[in-house]
């Protein structure tokens, strides 16, 4: 029964990311429940090794919400801070949101799928740039200048490699309005797996104003964000559930102390395994 759940916890996961190969998909689902030995010969036939650096150590956090008849799912940017203190097991978190952008000054104005990160992202992730840079922590911030990073594909595909495009000005509107935001390409991403979704550009929180909005800011019900981490030198994956665990059981608790009652946020918080099944995995407790 463990298996044929996580196994629909990655499907569900995975089916935004249609860029992917199906062989990819298959592989990423087996191996939650397989045998970690069986999943590495899998992947050896079907997978290439993944451009992260120490891949075996990245971590994708998902949630339960079972008040909310809900499994797998994302957090919000206030439960994503309750989840960063005191940590021991995992070192850092960087965090994912999709979004459509209009993009205005690389040709004809056309929206395409994007990523908006925090300023840990690419360093939790194990990425690195082919031009230029990517985003960093002074990215971070209302203030900060709008920064986008273009995946390789897009700036193959779409931009045929042009070097001449780093330091470029752009304009990006979001599809719920709030007007378009100025922002500079800063880098190219370095090929990859598009995951947890296959976007055009990656840029800083700052490019989205919904991501400044209140409802994102405060709103511990909005949940639209996607998190990673890495696994503390010497922490396993057990070690990072458990404590993840009496983590939320003790926010929980003082949840109810201070406001009366239990949160209607989730009741767990788990890891499962985006690679294979030993250390690299996501949190879905």
């Amino acid at each position: 029964m463990s298996f044929l759940r996580d196994l629909k916890i990655a499907v569900r996961s995975l089916w935004r990311v249609r860029s992917l190969w199906v062989t990819v998909a298959i592989t990423l689902a087996l191996g939650i429940g397989a045998n970690a030995a069986i999943f590495s010969i899998v992947r050896a036939v079907l997978l290439r090794p993944l451009a992260n650096r120490d891949e075996d150590r990245l971590l994708y956090l998902r949630q339960s919400a079972p008040g909310l008849g809900v499994q797998n799912t994302t957090f919000s940017v206030p439960e994503i801070d309750d989840l960063g203190k005191g940590l021991k097991t995992i070192t850092e978190l960087g965090t994912f949101s999709t979004v459509d952008f209009t993009i205005i000054g690389l040709g004809t104005p056309r929206e395409i799928p994007a990523g908006v990160v925090d300023g840990h992202y690419f360093e939790v992730m194990g990425l690195r740039p082919v031009l230029g840079r990517l985003l960093t922590p002074s990215d971070d911030g209302p203030s900060a200048v709008g920064a986008v990073v273009l995946t390789y594909r897009f700036w193959k595909e779409d931009l045929h490699g042009d070097p001449s495009v780093l330091g470029k000005p752009v304009h990006l509107e979001g599809a719920g309005g709030g007007g378009a935001r100025n922002a500079t390409i800063v880098g190219v991403l370095e090929p990859s797996v598009p995951y947890p979704a296959s976007t055009e550009v990656i840029a800083n929180v700052v490019t989205s104003p919904h991501h400044l909005s209140a409802t994102m800011v405060t709103g511990r019900e909005h949940r639209m964000t996607e998190v990673f981490g890495r696994l503390a030198t010497g922490a396993t994956l057990e070690a990072a559930r458990s404590e993840l665990r009496t983590q939320r059981r003790d926010q929980s608790a003082s949840s109810f102390r201070d406001n009366g009652h239990w949160p209607r946020a989730s009741h767990d918080r788990g890891l499962r395994p985006t690679r294979d099944g030993s250390h690299t995995g996501s949190c879905a407790l």
